[in-house]
């Protein structure tokens, strides 16, 4: 998991790529990438990629998302794309919450 919690600030200018993988096991918030506690992903210019697969591996797994952005954590660009990509669990059978 690529995790960036705790007021993370990362401010450039360029492009930006993020990809995480959510550890394969039966627990449960098994995040591709995970921001929280007011993170902010800011570029200037140029775009900026998150790419993320959730973990977790049975039917008692939940919350496994590819990507989670929390607690007014914000991802902005003041002139360039921004492109989000999440994937839940791929090995759940799920009641919804992957």
């Amino acid at each position: 998991m690529t995790k960036l919690k705790g007021n993370f600030d990362f401010n450039l200018s360029g492009n930006i790529s993020i990809r995480g993988t959510g550890i394969v096991d039966t627990g449960d918030s098994r995040h591709g990438i995970f921001i929280d506690n007011s993170s902010l992903i800011q570029s200037t210019t140029g775009t900026t990629l998150l790419n993320g697969q959730g973990g977790g591996t049975s039917v008692n797994s939940d919350s496994n998302v590819g990507v989670a952005i929390e607690n007014t954590s914000k991802i902005t660009s003041s002139d360039g794309a921004i492109s989000i990509t999440g994937v839940g669990c791929k090995l759940c059978i799920s009641d919804g919450k992957n």
